[in-house]
């Protein structure tokens, strides 16, 4: 192969790769901070921190069994809750109806903002309670192993204070979608 060539292979490779950016609209991505919480609510942030992972998925997000969003790879959206309990779920898909990923509880507090990352579950050895074959037989990785809770390929993780966390330069990536139900609507 000749150094023209090279070259040629080179500048087509990178022309490729801002296409495909530009069709998943990550070159678009302009990170705008939610306003913030009114007293006696919470902001949070839900996010998909792994854009490369399942690019083709769109999880609905339920928060206390309203619908949020259908989100992304490299999305995010930002709710204000009231300061509670809640709980973090996906809608469940298929037949039999399997949720996707195990339900989160989690506390907001009156100011706090704070974040629900939803993260695609790689391979077997990110799950607890997972037996794999190794060399010296089966290996087993006992449950409670993984700081996240699995039950399908996604998991969440909840970060109550997004800002001073090092997930924050992550979400920060991601471009903005507004929640689609009425209740979750930026106020």
């Amino acid at each position: 192969m000749t150094a023209r060539n090279a070259r040629l292979r080179a500048a087509l490779l990178v022309i490729a790769l801002d296409l495909g950016a530009c069709a998943l609209g990550l070159s678009e991505i302009v990170f705008s901070p939610a306003p913030r919480p009114q007293q006696g609510m919470g902001l949070v942030y839900v996010f998909r921190p792994d854009a490369a992972a399942a690019l083709m998925s769109a999880p609905v997000v339920r928060i206390d069994g309203k619908t949020v969003i259908a989100l992304r790879a490299a999305e995010y959206t930002a709710i204000h809750l009231p300061a509670g309990r809640h709980t973090a779920s996906l809608e469940p898909e298929g037949f039999p109806a399997n949720s996707p990923a195990r339900d989160l509880e989690f506390v907001v507090e009156s100011g706090q903002v704070g974040a629900l990352a939803l993260g695609f579950m790689r391979g077997p050895l990110e799950r607890g309670g997972t037996t794999i074959p190794s060399k010296q037989g089966k290996m087993t990785i006992p449950p409670g192993a993984s700081p996240t809770t699995t039950e399908g390929p996604f998991a969440w993780e909840y970060v109550p204070a997004i800002e001073a966390s090092p997930l924050y330069p992550e979400l920060r990536q991601r471009r903005y979608r507004p929640a689609t139900s009425p209740e979750y609507a930026p106020r």
